[in-house]
C-alpha cells in the first residue's frame, strides 16, 4: 500500500506539496517482532519519504513525510527484528 503512494505522487504537478501523513498505534513500532520505528523510517525512505515532523503519543505515532521523489526499491521481507514474548506481529513488507 505504501508502494502505491508513490504511483499518485508521481502523477501530481510539482506545485503540490507531496506529502504523506501517516498515523500508527504506536505498539505497532515500539513492541513489534518484524518492525521498529528505525525499520519503520528505512522502508519509508526507500520509498523516497522523509521525516518533516513526528509525535508519539501515549497510544499513538504520527509521522508527515514529504516524497521527494528519490525512490529506492528495495525487498522488505517480514523477517524477526525483536525477538521475545509479549510481542505482536505486526509487519510492513512488500513479498
Amino acid at each position: 500500500m505504501l508502494r502505491r503512494t508513490i504511483d499518485f505522487l508521481q502523477r501530481m504537478e510539482d506545485t503540490v506539496f507531496a506529502a504523506l501523513f501517516v498515523v500508527l498505534p504506536l505498539p505497532c513500532v515500539a513492541n513489534s517482532r518484524y518492525l521498529t520505528r528505525e525499520h519503520f523510517l528505512d522502508i519509508m525512505a526507500s520509498l523516497g519519504y522523509q521525516v518533516i515532523q513526528q509525535k508519539e503519543s501515549k497510544r499513538i505515532a504520527y509521522w508527515l513525510f514529504q516524497w521527494n521523489g528519490q525512490v529506492q526499491e528495495q525487498e522488505w521481507k517480514k523477517k524477526v527484528i525483536q525477538d521475545g514474548g509479549g510481542r505482536n506481529n505486526f509487519a510492513i513488507c512488500n513479498v
